[in-house]
């Protein structure tokens, strides 16, 4: 038994719904203790659902002396797997979280009266961030796309005072009308412990030489591309935080239905890119187009990110490369090359070990593995 409010703020606890108030008023001292207003049961057995509240309301009754606790009808709600709470009705049995979709068209009638406009009141953006607030209790990332406009607030105290809708303003509220055009109010609670990227073998990475690109590998499949030659002239690949975070989105873009529901955590040895996953937000408008994309796919899929920092030289790992002629010859001509046997692979952590020998038959394969394990 909780006790969720107090008129006069002492705390009050019960061992079982069966203790009577006044044993807590000669266990106090107090003669006149104001009792708790609001009671939360928990109990994960079927009959003691159904027993416990009706034992602690008659105990409430027939020792509440001269205070005695009354219950309000309309406001006791039975043992149940469904309950509405601050709004959001909550399905214990579907594991579901449900909001209404009458306050979700009014947000969306709120969002596109501001986004055509140049400035706005201050009354009329606090409308808009309660009306955002809302939605963020179920899709919580959305939440990093509340903050430019609670800046823009900061310091005024008029409701008169008109605030000008820049363009990065637009942007996050453009983000949200996206999500919310095809978002039904249903949302599935989310796992209740994080996977680790390696757990799911979800990889990605990506090196910023313009002759380079990116590449992702997820559960036995992969992609891989170059950057556009216009990035080069934009001085994009100079970003090693913008080129860090592209593959992730892309990764999620393309497999993000089978990562649906999940909470992934991502280690990355760039702490700029751990520092934006996490806070879903940026100085740079080009990383912050990325992380909008990025957002977006998650709140679609209902996944939650965050990444951690592994310094590089914790992340060390070999790759073997094995085979005859072809490999043997094509190790030689990468030791006379600036990147050197190890492909310079090194900044990354990844040691590389040739295994070759000139005609080198399948059933040498085996033995030369396990001399090598």
């Amino acid at each position: 038994m909780r006790d969720q409010g107090q008129s006069n703020g002492s705390k009050v606890g019960f061992s079982s719904q069966s203790v009577p108030l006044h044993s807590f008023r000669q266990s106090s001292g107090q003669q006149n203790v104001q009792p708790p207003r609001t009671f939360n049961a928990y109990s994960t057995k079927g009959k003691q659902c159904n027993v416990h509240p009706c034992r602690f309301k008659h105990g409430c009754s027939a020792y509440g002396g001269q205070h005695p606790a009354y219950f309000s009808d309309e406001k006791t709600i039975s043992p149940t797997t469904r309950l509405t709470f601050l709004g959001v009705e909550i399905d214990t049995s579907d594991m579901t979280l449900r909001l209404p979709s009458d306050k979700l068209d009014e947000l969306l009638k709120k969002i596109s009266f501001v986004l055509k406009c140049k400035k706005v009141t201050l009354r009329e953006l606090q409308s808009l961030l309660g009306s955002l607030n809302f939605p963020c209790r179920v899709v919580a990332p959305g939440r990093a796309f509340c903050r430019r406009l609670i800046d823009s607030t900061i310091g005024l105290n008029k409701p008169h005072y008109r605030i000008r809708i820049t363009s990065n303003i637009k942007a996050d509220l453009l983000m949200w009308k996206s999500f919310l055009k095809n978002f039904n109010g249903l949302t599935l609670m989310p796992d209740r412990l994080w996977t680790s990227n390696e757990a799911l073998e979800f990889y990605t990475d990506s090196a910023g030489r313009t002759t380079l690109g990116f590449g992702i590998y997820f559960k036995g499949r992969w992609a891989h591309g170059l950057w556009p030659r216009t990035w080069h002239k934009r001085s994009l690949l100079s970003n090693i935080t913008f080129l860090e975070l592209f593959p992730v989105m892309v990764a999620i873009i393309l497999w993000g239905s089978e990562l649906r529901n999940k909470k992934v955590l991502f280690h990355i040895d760039n702490e700029e890119a751990v520092h934006i996953i996490n806070k879903k937000s940026s100085k740079s408008s080009d990383v912050m187009i990325l992380v909008r994309r990025l957002v977006l796919e998650t709140l679609h899929h209902n996944i939650l990110i965050k990444a951690d920092h592994v310094p590089g030289h914790e992340l060390q790992s070999t790759v073997w490369i094995m085979g005859s002629s072809i490999p043997h010859w094509a190790g030689i001509t990468a030791a006379s090359r600036s990147g050197g046997k190890n492909l310079n692979l090194d900044r990354l952590g990844v040691q590389v070990k040739w295994i070759t020998k000139s005609g080198m038959k399948w059933k040498d394969l085996d033995s030369s593995f396990e001399s090598e394990i």
